[in-house]
This record gives C-alpha cells, structure tokens and sequence, in this order.
C-alpha cells in the first residue's frame, strides 16, 4: 500500500511539474541544455526518430550531441508547430540494483546543482532552504535562467528497470496555446465563409 502511495504522489508531482508555465520560452541562444540538447532548438538541429503527439505537443526520441556513459536514451518534447525543444529527458543506463540506483540519486543532483551554477544559473532558495529537495527515490532543483524558471527533476527509480530519469524543461503554457490554436486556424476549411 505505501509503494502504490508513492507511485500515486510521484505521478502527480510529475505532472503538476510537468506543464506549470515557467514564464517565457527558452531561447537557442540562452544555451539552456544537457549532453548537448538546447532548449528552444529545433528538432531538426538533432539525429532523432519519428516523433509521435503526446498531448498537444510532440514527444521524439534522438542521440544526444554529448555522449554520456551514464545517460544513453534521451526524449524531447517539442512545440506541435515550430518544433521547438521545450523538455529534455535523458534516462540512466540500468543499474544493477534498485538500491545502486536509489544510491546515485543522492550524489547526482549536487552534480548537476554545481554544474549549472558553473553556468551562471543560480539555485533558487526557498525560506533560507536549498532550493533543491532529495529523497531516497527523487529529487527536484529549482535554477533561475536569464529571466525564466526552470526546475530540473531526477525522479522514480524503477523497480523494473533500475533507471535514473533526468528532466530539464523551460515550458510556456502561452507559447502552447498560441500554436494550437494556429494549428486549428490552418486546419479550418474557409472557403464559402
């Protein structure tokens, strides 16, 4: 009953992250990534797959521009009409065991915390607190960019699998809405009106 608590509580902590609009969209030239995937560059700019729609937007499978020994499967999720890359998700090669898993996710978001304070991105603090938040299955760093907010969210050691997620995004929830809606505009038949 506790581990179906947690799945439940994990799943709806992923997707109230998930789609919160985080202000305005990453530009290419804010240089916003990881392993050489850039928010706000275009999907074409990357060796990817076929992607397929996911919810008003799609979600497509590519080879990173920085190979990792550790992150070796990465997703987007990309605008439905300008292309452009809005969430990055890169999955860890298979621990050997849930617990070298649940071990790693402590020491890698100090990792990515120090690396993009490096950048000059600063970690948002939270009532004196560090503005990131660890458990022995997940954890979520707040980063403010050049004028935007973002969160970086490693989560959900799989008992399956055994595999770490690492998920960068810079969502719009009106660059969103501004693309569906020219996408119903163009798919509208006027002749006759």
């Amino acid at each position: 009953m506790k581990k179906l608590l947690a799945i439940v509580v994990l799943g709806l902590l992923w997707c109230n992250v998930g789609y919160s609009d985080h202000g305005e969209p990453f530009q290419k030239d804010d240089n916003i990534g990881i392993f050489g995937i850039i928010l706000g560059d275009h999907i074409d700019n990357y060796e990817h797959e076929k992607c397929v729609e996911s919810y008003r937007a799609y979600r497509c499978y590519l080879k990173a521009k920085i190979q990792n020994k550790n992150f070796k499967k990465h997703q987007v999720t990309i605008y439905p009409l300008s292309g452009e890359i809005f969430e990055i998700i890169s999955r860890s090669n298979n621990f050997s065991s849930n617990k070298e898993c649940k071990d790693n996710v402590k020491t890698i978001p100090k990792l990515v915390a120090e690396k993009k304070e490096s950048q000059g991105m600063k970690i948002i603090k939270f009532k004196g607190k560090i503005g990131y938040y660890i458990d022995k299955n997940n954890f979520v760093i707040d980063l403010a960019g050049p004028g935007r907010h973002l969160q970086i969210l490693a989560g959900g050691c799989t008992s399956t699998n055994n595999d770490l997620a690492l998920r960068l995004f810079g969502y719009s929830k009106n660059k969103m809405d501004k693309e569906v809606d020219e996408i119903k505009k163009n798919n509208i038949d006027t002749k006759g009106f």
